[in-house]
């Protein structure tokens, strides 16, 4: 679900005409590569496109000391609506960045309330890729949920006001969807601040004052004019009802943070990236060299940010890759399938 990387990765891990002590002979090769780091990525993607036989052997990776073998278990598992595996999710996706788009993203899929309470702890957070993954994680699973459904503003734009206990945060989105996210309901501007929301709209506070105040005045239209409270989310309720657009809340929103009419820290586009490197542990020992955690070309939809991917990302010094759709076996399968389309094709064609 919203990670075709994922689904592309189960559908070629799919044995053609495997015998029943065949599977058998497999599983028990997989089950031995599951609890070594170097091969747990690529038989946990296999075990999950066995299916249901394969979930005795991904539960026992979830007790493996090595937490690259857990998380890969705990990844199957939950795209096959198991939980047994999301406290793992969680802590990787709060402890571990290599890990946390992914985790993320699975924890997304799950239908459990496991899952969702989870989610909601990590907006709590401190980092601001963790808090707002969680975010898009949430409104994945159900965007209509209250806690963080928000409100459409002028039919342009969303604004979400999240009741969390974490540092005050204001999120900002630039591809795909516009929305503002306040992780804190309770954000206030400080006095005294003039912003501009727009080319007409303005925004002042006297110094000392504990109200705003919001004004329009446009040649050729009646001016207006409302006395709000310092609360950052009244204010953008304001403006917007004035007529400002979303970039003129965002403009406005950075205008008072470079001012320091905003304490918040304001953030763009905060989302987990695939690919990054992780210092693999290998028999209780850290590995001097570092592994890349999949790829550019893997990242699950729900983080796609709408920029181009490119080719090859910046090289890190002493990274091995790791991601199963760059299995050579695995590729061997691939073109052997595509072999038996094209024949299929070719005899249809003659007949």
């Amino acid at each position: 679900k919203d990670n075709y990387a994922r689904y592309n990765q189960v559908i070629r891990s799919i044995p053609f005409r495997e015998t029943d002590i065949g599977r058998h002979v497999r599983m028990k090769r997989l089950e031995n590569e599951l609890h070594k780091p170097q091969t747990c990525a690529k038989a946990a993607v296999y075990l999950e496109a066995i299916g249901d036989e394969g979930i005795p052997i991904l539960l026992s990776g979830l007790k493996n000391e090595n937490l690259e073998v857990q998380v890969k278990s705990a990844l199957a598992l939950a795209y096959m609506n198991r939980e047994e595996g999301i406290p793992i999710l969680a802590k990787a996706a709060k402890e571990e960045s290599a890990f946390r788009v992914y985790a993320l993203a699975a924890m997304s899929a799950s239908k459990g309330a496991d899952s969702y309470v989870k989610l909601v702890e990590l907006l709590n957070e401190e980092s601001a890729e963790t808090r707002y993954g969680a975010f898009r994680a949430l409104t994945t699973m159900n965007e209509n949920e209250p806690f963080i459904r928000g409100e459409l503003m002028n039919d342009e734009f969303k604004l979400h006001v999240l009741k969390t206990s974490g540092p005050p945060m204001v999120h900002l989105t630039n591809h795909k969807k516009a929305e503002v996210v306040l992780f804190g309901a309770d954000q206030k501007f400080n006095s005294p601040l003039v912003l501009r929301a727009g080319a007409y709209i303005r925004v002042t506070s006297q110094p000392g004052s504990d109200e705003v105040v919001v004004s329009r005045y446009q040649p050729g239209k009646k001016g207006e004019r409302k006395v709000v409270s310092l609360n950052v989310s009244e204010v953008i309720h304001t403006v917007t009802d004035m007529g400002a657009s979303y970039p003129d809340v965002a403009k406005m929103l950075f205008q008072a943070s470079v001012q320091e009419n905003l304490h918040s820290r304001v953030e763009i586009d905060a989302l987990p990236k695939a690919g990054r490197a992780y210092s693999r542990t290998i028999a209780g020992k850290p590995n001097k060299t570092k592994t890349r955690i999949g790829n550019n070309r893997m990242v699950p939809d729900l983080f796609f940010n709408g920029k181009p991917k490119k080719k090859a990302q910046a090289k890190i010094s002493n990274v091995k890759n790791d991601s199963a759709d760059t299995d050579t076996e695995m590729k061997k399968e691939e073109k052997g399938f595509l072999k038996k389309i094209q024949l299929i094709n070719y005899f249809k064609k003659e007949k």
